[in-house]
């Protein structure tokens, strides 16, 4: 799924290692956690459909204050492929329960990570 990018041009924020337990199945995981600037249009991704129906895009800020639950939802934009295969341009508001269930935590992770490179880079930049 994606894009072609080469692996020099990402920045590995860490790992995050984590576990899910559904019934009687433990999923233990360690998941590589990588941030790549993106400039094109998401009409330039091709997506492998066995995996995902669909891509979208959030503002970080809104993604971090859904998750810390400061706001209900994020807008949403992007595509995903109809049952006919049709490509569907969508925009909608979306919840924590619309996001891959790794709990808050998870995401908490995520958020801490990019806003410390965030805040790492912007320091590099500043005179």
């Amino acid at each position: 799924m994606g894009i072609a990018v080469a692996f020099e041009e990402l920045v590995s924020l860490g790992v995050i290692n984590y576990s899910v337990t559904r019934g009687d199945f433990i999923d233990r995981e360690m998941a590589n956690l990588f941030l790549y600037e993106f400039t094109q249009s998401m009409a330039a991704f091709v997506l492998q459909l066995e995996e995902v129906a669909g891509i979208g895009k959030v503002d970080v800020k809104e993604f971090r204050a859904c998750f810390r639950g400061k706001q209900d939802g994020v807008d949403m934009v992007g595509f995903q492929y109809n049952d006919q295969g049709e490509k569907m341009m969508i925009r909608e508001f979306v919840n924590k329960s619309n996001f891959v269930p790794h709990g808050d935590a998870y995401y908490e992770q995520i958020i801490n990570m990019m806003d410390n490179y965030l805040k790492m880079k912007l320091e590099k930049h500043s005179p």
